[in-house]
């Protein structure tokens, strides 16, 4: 068989082992990853069950601990059907000698070693199981959409998927590939989704003009957090700060990108600049003017709803179409922006070096932040680009790390999330993650060594002395 003859038979397996449990009127209890793509994939699997009259409840986590599998162990005679989504492939053995008579899907597109399990009470769905790259052609929320839609037809649900592979920045050489590309195709035939070109910044429903540069992301060097400068630049082109993106007619966009492009010209890479502009995704049921209408806007929303602790709302505002819900997560978002300001400072005023690592640690990041402040500094160039960026946030005796890294640094030999793991372990901590990003947690007393050993894999990986 081809891979993707492969692929679809273990998505035709969840499939079939879901439907089965449907049909018994079992309990489900879904293990989700608390950012956008595990929320939108644990949402998607919420409409199949909810629609089968089905009950499902939740635990939202940051990173799948033994510690954490231990703890749901208390509580097996509450389900039936056990889910992981975004998460559980490194942790399979783990999880089958704990619940040896629970059925259980485990949906996730982490770079694992794992084989597809012949029990037939357990499903194992990712991409890296058949030869497929999870990091660019499937989201976990795309693989919870596809499994969901071989139980039956909900295409309503595909602008999700979408949302989770943008999320995952699946779209970072410009557009989505793969099956997120056919998930999208299917969206757009049913005029759930608008593939257009349009400018790529954070906010091009929402924001104000002034805040769709002074918070930019990506980072825009001389801008980004320079209200002044922002304020400037604006008026140079006589373009009022308080209008929205939407808003500017065809023109005042045009002359707007080209003095943005002429403003960035030595300050970013040309591949950069040039990305700034290009394929973006609206999605066309939603209300125009809202977060929910871009795809990027709709998962920065919902993984600002999981940094503050309440990814429960990401996922209400992924099934419902309420005001009040939608303004919920609206507040968490303008408060988790806040800080993540603060974070991005910290870490850009406290930049250190070794041979292939640049890295900064802090005690004012919050540690949900780490990640997305990593990602936002990364695309900044603040760092060196030839070298893996890794942002730490220290609290108390311990340290929360994120790392990532430029795309020609894996075609390099680079695999992060293989060298976190084996940095983490060898100081006692716990890492991994995927080829150009990943995470973990260490003792604050081993940040050193942690470092230490990380420049040298990193060094290794590239074959470097």
């Amino acid at each position: 068989m081809s891979k993707h003859e492969k692929f679809i038979e273990i998505i035709e397996n969840g499939a079939e082992l879901l439907q089965g449990e449907l049909n018994k009127d079992s309990k489900f209890y879904c293990i989700s990853h608390l950012d956008a793509d595990g929320v939108t994939g644990a949402a998607t699997l919420t409409k199949v069950i909810r629609s089968h009259n089905g009950q499902i409840n939740y635990r939202f986590t940051h990173s799948l601990r033994n510690d954490l599998i231990d703890s749901i162990t208390e509580n097996q005679k509450l389900f039936d059907f056990l889910i992981f989504c975004d998460c559980g492939s490194t942790s399979l053995d783990y999880i089958l000698s704990k619940f040896q008579n629970k059925c259980i899907l485990v949906i996730d597109h982490h770079k694992t070693a794992q084989v597809i399990p012949s029990n037939e009470k357990v499903a194992h769905i990712n991409p890296w199981l058949v030869g497929i790259d999870g990091t660019q052609s499937i989201s976990a929320g795309g693989l919870a959409y596809l499994v969901a839609n071989r139980v039956e037809k909900h295409i309503e649900m595909s602008p999700l998927a979408v949302v989770a592979a943008i999320a995952e920045w699946q779209d970072s050489k410009g557009e989505l590939i793969g099956y997120n590309d056919e998930i999208c195709q299917e969206a757009e035939a049913q005029k759930y989704i608008k593939q257009e070109e349009d400018i790529r910044l954070l906010g091009r429903q929402t924001y104000s003009m002034l805040n769709l540069l002074f918070i930019s992301f990506p980072v825009l060097p001389s801008l980004t957090a320079d209200l002044n400068a922002c304020k400037n630049f604006l008026s140079s082109l006589n373009i009022n700060e308080k209008q929205r993106w939407i808003d500017l007619e065809e023109d005042k966009k045009n002359q707007f990108w080209e003095a943005l492009k002429s403003r960035m010209k030595g300050k970013l890479p040309e591949n950069i600049i040039s990305s700034l502009y290009g394929t973006v995704y609206t999605l066309l049921k939603e209300k125009e003017g809202t977060m929910k209408r871009d795809a990027r806007e709709f998962g920065f929303l919902i993984n600002a709803c999981g940094r503050r602790g309440q990814a429960k709302i990401g996922l209400e505002v992924c099934l419902k179409s309420d005001y009040e819900t939608y303004k919920r997560a609206v507040d968490l978002f303008e408060d988790d922006t806040n800080k993540l300001f603060v974070g991005i400072k910290d870490v850009t005023d406290s930049v250190n070096e070794k041979e292939n690592v640049t890295y900064s640690i802090s005690d004012k990041i919050e540690p949900n932040l780490i990640g997305t402040v990593c990602s936002m500094v990364l695309s900044s160039r603040v760092s060196d680009p030839n070298k893996i960026l890794i942002c730490l946030a220290q609290t108390e005796d311990k340290v929360k790390f994120s790392a990532r890294c430029h795309s020609p640094l894996v075609k390099e030999g680079i695999n992060l999330g293989d060298a976190l793991k084996k940095a983490a372990n060898i100081v006692g901590g716990y890492g991994g993650g995927h080829t150009n990003s990943g995470g973990g947690y260490i003792k604050m007393a081993k940040f050193e060594d942690f470092i230490e050993e990380l420049d040298n894999i990193i060094g290794l990986q590239l074959k470097k002395d």
